[in-house]
């Protein structure tokens, strides 16, 4: 029988407790710091609540879901391998790469490796279809691309004071190259690992943060050797797009509606797909994927966050160094 723990009750934390529940999960437990506030009167009705780390882990979890702020992940991945427990941790895996691999050199390989990491685009059907079209050559070969991802911080959580949220606050893990990574792993997922990296990472807006608000990467990697990935905190409306030469055209997608485009050279125009999937449909996948270990090709494993971990310090060394730098 799963007894599912969830490490923190923010946004993310409380959208896991509700696809659990969705997906037929029964035993679900959440443990909080006592710092927000009160839990949603749906979650109570489905959820434990426990205020003691000890309390939570005598409960005995068989699964943990680590979705407390990045700067504490660490602690609790510690906490799940030493005990032998699958662990599920939000991204980015962590704040610091080099932290994170000292501790994994501490710790039990096997159990390590049993994590996986939440860049649940990996699991929207969208971008399992340009994977599939990028695999198979459909169009051809890979020429270049440019990803852009955006919205205006404040407009994140409007109920929320924006200044106090982690992604926010650099103690906490905050900064736009780490929390809207999930396009530096969906590069990697559609185009094979990234290999160079010429990055500027900068706090341009008057936004009161103390923490990165545009980052721009220009990456290479096994299948494309030039692509450009705009990462920001200043969009008025929420942008997840992407555009991606290929030998026969251009192919153009949108994540807010579902679509992509193909502009063959000729000039001719076509809508090759088009979904209006539930939302919750890609976290419902990953979670089931994560229980029953399944789609072990599409999930995010511990290894390849770690990936993403290095791009980001490397990005950050990169534009403090005005060079482009190699990734082994």
């Amino acid at each position: 029988m799963k007894k599912i723990l969830v490490i923190g009750a923010g946004s993310i934390g409380k959208r896991h407790i509700r696809v659990l529940h969705e997906i037929g999960e029964k035993n679900i437990a959440v443990l909080r710091s006592g710092k927000g506030g009160d839990l949603p009167a749906d979650l109570v009705k489905i959820c434990t609540v426990f205020y003691s780390e000890k309390d939570a882990f005598l409960w005995c979890p068989t699964h943990l879901l680590i979705c407390n702020p990045t700067s504490l992940h660490e602690k609790f991945i510690e906490a799940s391998v030493k005990r032998g427990i699958p662990y599920f941790v939000e991204k980015p895996i962590s704040d610091n790469y080099n932290t994170l691999v000292k501790l994994k050199s501490e710790l039990d390989s096997e159990n390590f490796y049993k994590g996986m990491v939440g860049y649940v685009l990996r699991f929207n059907e969208l971008f399992m279809f340009i994977r599939k079209i990028i695999s198979e050559k459909v169009y051809g070969n890979v020429i270049t691309a440019s990803i852009k991802v955006g919205q205006y911080l404040p407009n994140w959580h409007p109920d929320e004071d924006y200044r106090k949220a982690y992604f926010a606050r650099k103690d906490l893990g905050g900064g736009v190259i780490i929390t809207l990574s999930h396009e530096i792993d969906l590069v990697q997922f559609l185009f094979g690992k990234i290999n160079r990296v010429f990055a500027k990472v900068s706090k341009l807006s008057n936004l009161d943060i103390d923490v990165d608000d545009v980052t721009d990467l220009l990456v290479s990697t096994e299948l494309c050797k030039q692509i450009h990935l705009n990462l920001n905190y200043l969009e008025p409306s929420i942008l997840r797009a992407g555009e991606i030469y290929f030998e026969k055209g251009k192919l153009e997608y949108s994540y807010t509606t579902g679509s992509i485009e193909f502009t063959f050279n000729s000039g001719k125009k076509e809508i090759i797909f088009e979904t209006k999937a539930d939302y919750n449909l890609q976290f419902k996948r990953q979670m089931i994927a994560f229980l029953d270990k399944l789609d072990v090709n599409i999930s995010c494993d511990i290894m390849q966050g770690i990936d993403v971990l290095e791009v980001i310090q490397i990005s950050e060394e990169s534009s403090k160094t005005g060079k482009e730098l190699c990734i082994n």
